[in-house]
């Protein structure tokens, strides 16, 4: 698929670009949750552009545009869920149990719930070609996870990536939760997630 490039303060960036395997995660959801008539009637809520990379069924490890994919979390809310986007974080606890390898699940249960989280931000470059995570601890059962610099400021992105860190923080035995009070698409600099478990 071409890499398309846009113009932001007279320099060439390319676009954001995130895995086939997250576009996949999603459609195995709603397949999961409400059936494959579900899936269509989400995809018809998106523009044509945005069907035609979900119409065939996308690769796991090819690059796709980062953009569709907040716009496919909110069709999935609209269409299946309440509209307060709690179904696009739903799917991102489904995600992170569902993807994740059985020998990685064993593995998890043996660490440390911060371990988790500083090691699950540093696998973001395998998935996405924009944003960059920092981690700082909390005392003992906490952790500020700050995303910087996302191609894309939408709620529903963020929403689905607390579901995520909920998701993997399960696996390692811990229930946890995950506060968003600050985010670019409020007007923030940078989406912080404060992340605490027991």
């Amino acid at each position: 698929m071409a890499n398309r490039t846009v113009t932001r303060y007279d320099r060439i960036v390319p676009e954001a670009q995130l895995k086939g395997s997250a576009y996949l995660s999603t459609l195995a959801f709603i397949d999961a949750s409400y059936g494959a008539t579900a899936r269509e009637r989400v995809l018809e809520r998106l523009d044509a552009e945005d069907r035609a990379i979900l119409g065939t069924s996308p690769l796991a490890i090819q690059w796709y545009p980062l953009a569709p994919f907040p716009r496919l979390l909110r069709a999935m809310d609209a269409e299946l869920g309440r509209g307060d986007l709690s179904l696009a974080i739903e799917r991102g606890t489904w995600a992170a149990i569902h993807d994740m390898r059985t020998v990685h699940r064993v593995l998890l249960k043996l660490v440390t719930a911060a371990w988790v989280v500083e090691k699950g931000m540093k696998l973001w470059p395998n998935f996405h070609t924009s944003g960059r995570w920092e981690s700082k601890r909390e005392g003992d059962k906490g952790a500020r996870a700050t995303l910087h610099d996302l191609g894309v400021v939408d709620e529903a992105m963020c929403a689905t990536l607390q579901g995520w860190m909920i998701g993997l923080l399960s696996l390692a035995g811990k229930q946890a939760t995950v506060e968003h009070g600050e985010c670019r698409a409020r007007g923030a600099a940078t989406c912080v997630f404060r992340v605490s478990w027991k």
